[in-house]
């Protein structure tokens, strides 16, 4: 039996990210202006993040240690954290970044790395969720695509 992370089971388990406090974030890391992306409203990030999470890969998994059927994010995003929107290409989806991860270029960095989709920043929000709004969880390490790549931690002034 997997570790359950709240004790009681509900269909659907309402999260509002916007509640945690201690998250690092870098509310600086944003796209460049030149680059003419435009920001996505909450409303419409958590709704397209609610589907993805619901649909991603490792679901049943992370269900099951959030002792529910489907997850629904209300409220806003991370603190520091935000959406975006690129410019429409013909005969493409827009391609949409989340902005806002701890180890950016605004903080010393060496690479700068928006979440380059709802489904790589999955992962990013159940460690959230785990490490950050469960009270008494052990901490674990951060999985996802940005987190995990480990030559991305050395600072650019070393």
């Amino acid at each position: 039996m997997p570790h359950v992370l709240f004790p009681t089971h509900v269909a659907v388990r309402e999260l509002d990210l916007s509640k945690i406090e201690s998250l690092d974030s870098d509310p600086e890391h944003r796209p460049k202006a030149e680059l003419n992306y435009t920001p996505i409203p909450d409303d419409d990030f958590l709704e397209r993040l609610t589907v993805a999470f619901n649909k991603h890969r490792s679901a049943p998994s992370m269900m099951l240690e959030l002792n529910c059927d489907r997850i629904r994010f209300i409220g806003g995003l991370p603190r520091g954290f935000a959406a975006f929107a690129a410019p429409p290409k013909p005969g493409r989806n827009t391609d949409r970044y989340i902005f806002g991860h701890h180890e950016s270029e605004n903080a010393g960095f060496k690479y700068d790395k928006p979440f380059r989709s709802l489904t790589s920043f999955v992962p990013h929000v159940f460690w959230i969720i785990v490490d950050q709004i469960v009270q008494g969880n052990f901490p674990r390490g951060c999985l996802c695509d940005v987190c995990a790549v480990d030559n991305r931690k050395e600072r650019k002034d070393l």
